[in-house]
């Protein structure tokens, strides 16, 4: 299959827009995008929800106004959480895929990332914090790519691709949706280059229904990932 066969449909350059944590605006989110997260009733809300805070660009040079958006978190209890994007509209049963450049940027290794696509809005709609027990739903609804951290053979500050796996859409609209996981001590932080969706737009459509989609491979396949990179340790 050829490149040209691929157009792009969707490009978000990451540029800041802000998140408003407890009033007070946080300026790294990209425009576009909102977060998810898991919500622990066993510990205080404070610890649930994740922060969002501007990096130091004297510590984190890399960071700089108009290109890059820089995504912190900090949360001690729920260890992961989605940032997810607008809806796009794409054409039903043409192959999709997904992806950005993403720059893991805290030294003391232990997070990660890994991008996915929905079909439709999947579960990222009202409510932003999902209780534990819906974790495995809400992960078994994104089509996932695989992780990618510091743990790569690529040096730190440095940026690797996220990348998803082709979804046949069926729902006339998708969401791209980033997970992350924590370090040790609860933190994890990212930066992004222009996340973009391109659609299989020649020949015919793709003959494999979505439904047939194997989770459970997919899963077991995810696991040995996450092992393989030692996020899973």
């Amino acid at each position: 299959m050829s490149e040209s066969e691929w157009t792009q449909v969707y490009s978000n350059r990451c540029e800041r827009g802000f998140h408003d944590q407890g009033g007070k605006p946080e300026f790294t989110i990209p425009d576009g995008f909102e977060l998810y997260y898991l919500h622990d009733p066993a510990c205080p809300t404070a610890y649930n929800e994740p922060e969002a805070d501007l990096k130091d660009a004297e510590r984190h040079p890399e960071v700089y106004e108009g290109r890059y958006s820089a995504v912190v978190y900090y949360s001690f209890s729920t260890g992961a959480c989605w940032l997810v994007g607008e809806p796009v509209f794409v054409q039903n049963r043409r192959p999709l895929r997904a992806g950005t450049a993403y720059m893991h940027v805290f030294e003391n290794a232990g997070g990660g990332a890994r991008c996915g696509l929905t079909d439709g809005d999947g579960p990222f709609l009202g409510e932003h914090a999902f209780p534990p027990e819906r974790r495995g739903a809400v992960e078994a609804a994104v089509t996932w790519g695989s992780w990618r951290a510091i743990y790569d053979p690529t040096p730190q500050r440095q940026w690797v691709e996220l990348e998803t796996p082709q979804l046949v859409p069926t729902a006339g609209h998708v969401r791209v949706v980033v997970q992350f996981v924590l370090n040790e001590a609860g933190f994890g932080a990212g930066h992004f280059d222009a996340f973009r969706i391109e659609q299989l737009v020649d020949g015919d459509p793709s003959p494999v229904p979505p439904g047939d989609f194997d989770w459970a491979m997919h899963r077991q396949i995810v696991r040995e990932e996450l092992d393989a990179t030692r996020l899973g340790t």
